[in-house]
């Protein structure tokens, strides 16, 4: 059947991926570019929602955080963090910080399964609370 042709080929994509050692080391690059970026988008987003939360630090300074002054500005640190991290880290990784965005690269085939895999495993392990 045809799903069982798709698993044999996506199967012998990443063994053909992974076989020499300028391979690995693309990998582990993107693996460790994708680290650093996830962490850092998100731990830059989290200080922002953080700071926002706490009601003397208010944008508006009348002490309530769900002000919109304050939503805004969550909005806008989550923003610059993305595209900050995007611009360090498009050309090690490809920049995607985030398993749906790699899930997707990959069912369009833009992204190898070996690569997306790793990416994957490497995004949820830098968003896991430390």
């Amino acid at each position: 059947s045809s799903l069982t042709m798709m698993v044999s080929s996506g199967i012998r994509n990443i063994y053909e991926d992974m076989l020499t050692w300028d391979d690995w080391k693309l990998h582990l690059i993107a693996m460790f570019a994708e680290f650093v970026g996830t962490t850092s988008f998100l731990w830059l987003a989290f200080a922002a929602q953080t700071f926002a939360a706490i009601p003397f630090t208010s944008v508006a300074g009348n002490g309530n955080p769900n002000n919109p002054g304050n939503i805004l500005y969550v909005a806008l640190a989550f923003a610059f963090s993305y595209a900050i991290n995007l611009w360090l880290f498009n050309p090690l990784s490809g920049g995607f910080f985030n398993p749906a965005a790699t899930l997707a690269l990959m069912i369009v085939e833009h992204l190898s399964l070996a690569r997306g895999l790793l990416l994957i495993i490497i995004q949820f392990a830098a968003g896991k609370p430390h």
